[in-house]
């Protein structure tokens, strides 16, 4: 991410001939957070230097973001740390009261779709976003090709982050706590592999749950 950013930079500052900050936001904790600066070094020459800041949105407490006074940012609020339902609404409500409609309810699609993968709870997002806007998600999402991909991928990642622990469950019930192997083919599981695990959790032994996972069994 450092050396990314170091390179975005130069070319915005070479294209658009304006000083650049670099700001990089992480929506999910997927480990340790690179410091700045990034710096290109030649031996104990050093031959760039670039600074840079790092935003963790999980650590933040959804007020920073609903304080902010930033509209663009509020759909971001349910995926910052413990994030409750009613700030979620509370985001909902300021951008009707801030924006115009339809930057309002496109901003509102976002907020709905990244409320839907943090809940896991997609009737529960169409629900808060009929109720502000009097209008079907599905429907204004399916015209917008940028928020229906969003939609697409959010939604399917629930899915499969639900199916996996239903599965995961299932099959520590029947034969006790399972492998690092298993856990981590699991977690590299797409919807339609874990969709065809889950039809026989329930019945395969360990042997044919492994195969199925494309793991060699003994």
């Amino acid at each position: 991410m450092p050396r990314r950013l170091y390179l975005y930079a130069a070319r915005a500052t070479a294209q658009y001939k304006l000083p650049v900050i670099s700001i990089v936001i992480y929506v999910f904790n997927r480990g340790a957070v690179a410091p700045s600066p990034y710096e290109m070094r030649v031996g104990r020459w050093i031959s760039g230097h670039w600074n840079f800041h790092s935003i963790e949105l999980y650590r933040l407490p959804p007020e920073r973001l609903l304080d902010a006074g930033l509209a663009g940012i509020l759909p971001l609020v349910p995926l910052t740390q413990n994030a409750r339902l009613e700030d979620a609404e509370e985001a909902m409500r300021r951008l009707t009261q801030e924006q115009p409609e339809e930057e309002a309810k496109s901003l509102g699609a976002l907020l709905a779709i990244f409320l839907a993968h943090t809940r896991n709870d997609k009737p529960l997002a169409l629900d808060l976003y009929r109720r502000f806007f009097m209008a079907n998600l599905d429907n204004f999402v399916r015209d917008n090709p940028v928020l229906h991909d969003v939609w697409v991928e959010m939604t399917e990642k629930g899915e499969a982050k639900g199916m996996r622990l239903a599965i995961q469950r299932t099959l520590e019930g029947r034969f006790g706590p399972l492998g690092e192997e298993v856990l981590a083919a699991l977690q590299d599981a797409d919807l339609p592999r874990l969709e065809h695990i889950a039809a026989y959790a329930g019945t395969d032994t360990l042997e044919q749950v492994r195969l199925r996972l494309g793991l060699p069994t003994s």
